[in-house]
């Protein structure tokens, strides 16, 4: 019949099937066939909210990328090779400050670094 693993209460137990079957939930049962068969371990409608939560827009070729106006200079003269300290002169603001717009710029952009967000601007900017 085989053996089933339950957690209960942070521990992990294996339960012989027909006992989980007479001993857990009708739904516990209903769960543990669908991921038996290859299913998410999680319902429908919470697979739906994970992945409405995690799915970002994706901008329009020739899109800004929502960059607000002071996101747009500080990528600008990121790309043409300015440092974080040369950012912050030029712009007239702390180096917090441009470290700030950066990791709002990655987010928007969908990037880790600052190659990657140098290289999608760049093609975007081919693009248009």
């Amino acid at each position: 019949a085989g053996f089933v693993v339950i957690r209960l209460a942070d521990q992990f137990k294996p339960w012989p099937a027909r006992q989980a079957e007479r001993e857990l939930p009708p739904a516990w049962g209903v769960m543990m066939d669908d991921v038996l068969a290859g299913g998410a371990p999680m319902s429908s409608a919470i697979a739906r909210k994970v992945v409405q939560h995690f799915q970002l827009p994706v901008p329009e070729p020739g899109d800004d990328f929502q960059l607000t106006q002071r996101e747009k200079e500080t990528l600008d003269l990121l790309v043409k090779g300015f440092f974080y300290k040369e950012i912050a002169s030029e712009l007239g603001i702390r180096i917090d400050t441009v470290a700030f717009h950066l990791g709002n710029i990655y987010r928007k952009l969908q990037v880790r670094t600052r190659s990657e967000a140098i290289l999608k601007y760049m093609h975007r900017e081919a693009k248009s």
